[in-house]
């Protein structure tokens, strides 16, 4: 009989909360201010259509991990998602780096949960 994989339960607890958080707390900062600029509608368009495309992809994302979590899949494609996460948190760090914000480790905090998803995801596929 399978038990469930703890790592992947968290992980997947931690990819939903994301989720919830970018879609409500995100909506308002920074996507509302940002609308609210003179910048040209496409280049809007195009932020907004990539927004909810990473709520897409965070809450696809929360299911695979929940549904890893209860029924034994193929770990390449935990892998690969797991991976995908690390990857996600470590461009904040760099996008923070290269626009030389002060302690952008803290005004781009996203780091902080993307970068578990991807580690308790690797742990739950060994």
């Amino acid at each position: 009989m399978f038990d469930f994989n703890l790592y992947l339960l968290i992980s997947g607890v931690i990819a939903l909360f994301t989720a919830f958080l970018h879609l409500i707390a995100g909506h308002f900062h920074p996507v509302l201010p940002f609308l609210s600029t003179r910048m040209d509608d496409s280049v809007k368009g195009t932020f907004y259509a990539c927004w909810h495309m990473v709520t897409v992809l965070l809450f696809a994302s929360a299911a695979w991990f929940l549904f890893s979590a209860y029924v034994p899949v193929d770990v390449l494609s935990v892998r690969m998602l797991s991976g995908q996460f690390i990857l996600f948190g470590l461009v904040f760090l760099a996008v923070g780096r290269l626009l030389k914000i002060k302690r952008a480790w803290v005004c781009l905090p996203q780091w902080i949960l993307l970068i578990p998803i991807g580690v308790f995801g690797f742990l739950g596929s060994v």
